[in-house]
């Protein structure tokens, strides 16, 4: 078990932009979008939201933002994978809660409360230094309202599934918009894949955007393009499929014809206009062309 000692880190704040003619605003969350991995750039989260201006950078009253369960504490039992948990699928998905953590609690399971627009940033590390990330998750709050406590294996952009018998460390960032930092403490996880070698052979490998997603406004079209990968060269990926929501409604699911980037790659693009505010989601499936098969 161990407890992470690095200090908090701090969410640069929002930026506030308006729409050409119509008066309109709209805050785009970057923090929640854009970070790199070997493969370039990889797109989470982006949210647009149209409200009036205001001082939003700092913590709102009675925003009671949660740390991720502690390790060690019942509520960490809900953890998955598990604190040092070995044999672990190759591509596994990572489910959390939130735990108390103040002086005169017990460990048990509280819920955030008191926020608006939670979200979660889940990021993987390899090996015991946990300095290589490999691939991160950026969840928003459910149809429901409810803070994030999940991000699905296919929620993840990487660009393979994860190596056998090899530890990693995996932490969740929570926080939401009324607040810039995250929750005052997070916890970093442990586990070790299992032996388990057999892998698709063809998988998605990430989603880049050609403008910077912390500046996009109501009306901008947006080209993102993706790219997969085969691990044989004598197969090919002739199709990508990308699928966009603004929460849980699909506003975009179109194919692409893939066309060879370098090496075992392909890569199509898509474009979309922003047409209105939301959470916005981008991930994209490949289609193995010998198998005519899809694959996340």
């Amino acid at each position: 078990m161990e407890e992470n000692s690095a200090p908090p880190i701090n969410l640069p704040p929002p930026v506030i932009v308006k729409s050409t003619g119509t008066g309109k605003k709209a805050f785009v969350f970057g923090i929640l979008s854009v970070f790199v991995l070997a493969a370039g750039l990889a797109l989470g989260v982006f949210l647009v939201s149209r409200q009036q201006s205001q001082d939003i950078r700092s913590k709102a009253a009675g925003c009671d933002m949660r740390w991720p369960a502690k390790p060690g504490t019942a509520c960490a039992n809900k953890l998955s994978p598990a604190m040092d948990a070995t044999n672990v699928s190759l591509t596994p998905d990572f489910i959390w809660d939130y735990g108390g953590y103040r002086d005169g609690e017990n460990g048990d399971c509280v819920e955030p409360s008191g926020c608006t627009g939670y979200y979660a940033n889940v990021i993987v590390w390899e090996g015991s230094d946990k300095g290589t990330e490999v691939m991160r998750c950026g969840a928003v709050i459910d149809s429901n309202g409810n803070p994030p406590k999940s991000c699905n294996w296919v929620s993840f952009y990487h660009n393979e599934p994860l190596k056998p018998n090899t530890d990693y460390w995996w932490r969740v960032e929570p926080g939401s918009k009324e607040t810039s930092s995250h929750a005052d403490q997070t916890w970093d996880y442990h586990f070790k894949t299992g032996g388990e070698t057999t892998a698709p052979t063809a998988s998605c490998q990430n989603v880049t955007a050609d403008k910077d997603l912390s500046s996009v406004k109501i009306g901008d079209t947006v080209t993102f393009t993706g790219k997969g990968t085969v691990t044989d060269s004598t197969d090919s990926i002739d199709e990508i499929n990308f699928i966009i929501l603004n929460g849980t409604t699909s506003v975009f699911n179109d194919n692409a014809p893939a066309t060879l980037d370098s090496g075992n790659t392909y890569k199509a693009t898509k474009s979309i206009t922003i047409n209105s505010a939301g959470s916005y989601s981008v991930r994209i499936r490949v289609h193995q062309k010998t198998a005519d098969k899809w694959y996340e």
